[in-house]
């Protein structure tokens, strides 16, 4: 599991769903667009949609310092996130209480060396309407 942090929540995804991590690429905003979608990146000629999980929300005033480029059931989409703060062998307890005001895109949690680490259903970010919510049909 590739663990990151964004506006203060640690999470996970699968580290076999992860395409790429790089520096923040020049992002060009969607007229209308809102919620968590920042915009699009041109990553090596692919229009790549970027997903920023505090622009939403006040929660975090902090820099975004990583673009994680994954792949979500075929579609390769961006997750501008704080920290990288490693790979790590996690064990999901997916049906375990997920704590209240914690994203809708989390199937889980899990123990890690950063604590308390939210479990991403990288398959939902595809459902991630541009209002901030994830329309996962649970």
């Amino acid at each position: 599991w590739l663990v990151f942090s964004f506006g203060g929540c640690v999470a996970a995804i699968p580290v076999d769903a992860v395409e790429e991590v790089s520096q923040p690429l020049p992002v060009s905003r969607v007229p209308c667009a809102g919620g968590w979608l920042r915009g699009l990146v041109n990553l090596r000629g692919q229009v790549v949609p970027v997903i920023d999980f505090c622009a939403a929300s006040e929660s975090s005033k902090d820099k975004n310092e990583f673009l994680v480029v994954v792949n979500a059931e075929g579609a390769t989409i961006g997750i501008e996130v704080q920290a990288i703060h490693g790979v790590f062998t996690l064990v999901p307890q997916p049906h375990e209480h997920i704590p209240a005001g914690w994203l809708p895109l989390f199937s889980g949690v899990a123990r890690s060396p950063c604590g308390l680490v939210g479990i991403i259903d990288h398959s939902a970010l595809l459902a991630v309407g541009v209002d901030g919510n994830a329309h996962t049909g649970r």
